[in-house]
Order: structure tokens, then sequence, then C-alpha cells
């Protein structure tokens, strides 16, 4: 972890029932730990922030589960991360059963188009995965996805509907959004009302 200030800077768990922030964490880097601790790398890792701005308990052994996002506070915009561990070999099901707002991150070390990742229990006209503005959080582009039993449903069911679309200010689908790259590590925020999503990306191998 370079540039994360712990006093100002934050990355955000956010309620998958209504998006809310319910947990934060600050990293103490070590010029940090030299600048406003004792230097001797105690404090150097990951907290849970505190109510009033203070870091709370340590927060290095803290688990989540793969392709979970977070929403990053960064003032400073000097944050990079480097990730470590294992590479995920062949396909990955991410599960959202029973989620309405998940931020969703792709986890392969690698960019995948959104074409190439499988999808269950996607209700096209009600549910969207949205890419989120880095400067103000906001909504800049909305996906949605037609599954083969949708397209049977409510299109002509020869498979030409099925697939990635982005989702139109009215709330219908506007292009193909097969071809639309979802970058390694970043995250959408999900809108799954139904409460049944499934992805499953493709190998990174």
């Amino acid at each position: 972890m370079d540039g994360f200030y712990y006093d100002k800077e934050t990355l955000q768990v956010l309620s998958t029932d209504n998006a809310s922030t319910i947990a934060s964490y600050s990293y103490v880097t070590p010029e940090m730990d030299e600048e406003d601790f004792d230097g001797d790398g105690a404090a150097v890792g990951w907290w849970v922030k505190g109510k009033e701005g203070e870091a709370g308990y340590e927060a290095g052994d803290v688990e989540f589960d793969a392709g979970q996002g977070f929403l990053g506070s960064f003032g400073k915009k000097e944050v990079k991360f480097t990730y470590s561990g294992q590479v995920l070999g062949g396909a990955t099901e991410l599960d959202f059963t029973g989620k309405v707002y998940p931020l969703v991150a792709n986890p392969l070390p690698v960019d995948v188009k959104l074409g190439n990742i499988a999808v269950e229990g996607f209700y096209y006209d009600k549910e969207t995965l949205q890419v989120l503005s880095t400067d103000t959080a906001s909504t800049i582009t909305s996906y949605s996805y037609v599954t083969a039993e949708m397209d049977e449903e409510d299109f002509d069911g020869d498979g030409a509907a099925v697939g990635w679309w982005f989702k139109g200010q009215e709330g219908e689908n506007d292009g193909s959004a097969n071809n639309e790259v979802w970058a390694a590590g970043q995250a959408m925020l999900g809108s799954f009302g139904k409460k049944s999503v499934k992805l499953t990306f493709p190998s990174a191998l």
C-alpha cells in the first residue's frame, strides 16, 4: 500500500441492503508510522476506522469474499494497491443471492469483457450493474443483462437479445455492452432487487 493517509482516507464496506457504509478501514504506511507514531512498525497496517476518525482496532486479519468491492475515499489521490496471493484458476462464480446492493469487483488479475461473464438470475428490466464516478461516486454508466430465460419470455427467443446492454435513461436497453471492458479490481455497484444474481468470471489462466 502506498500513498494512504490514515487520518483522512478510508476504504468503506457498503451494506448490501441499503448501500450505506457499515464499516470503514484506514491504513498506516511506514511513512505515517515514522511521522505520527513510534516508528517501530507496530502501527503499520490496516485498522478499523473509529467513530471520531481515530484508528480503532487492528484489521489485518479481516477476511473478504472474492469479488467483494469497496468504496474508496482518497482525498489525496495518491493511493496505490499491490495485491498478492493466489491466482484464481478455472471459472469463478460470485453468488449474490439475497443481496440487493453489493459492490461487485472483478476478482481476476486481468481485464475482462462483459460478454465473457456468464450470468444467472438477472432481470434486465429491473436490475443493473452501475459504474460509479471516481470523482463524485455518482452513477455514470449502467448495464443490464438479458438471460436466455428473459429472451424467451420478452424477446424473440432466438438468442439475439441474450447478453449485456447499456441501460437507457428510461430503463430501456440501449446498445450492446458485450465488448465493454471490466478492469481488473474495478468494482461496480449492483442493484439486484430480485436477489438472485450469480456472475461467473472466466479463468484468468
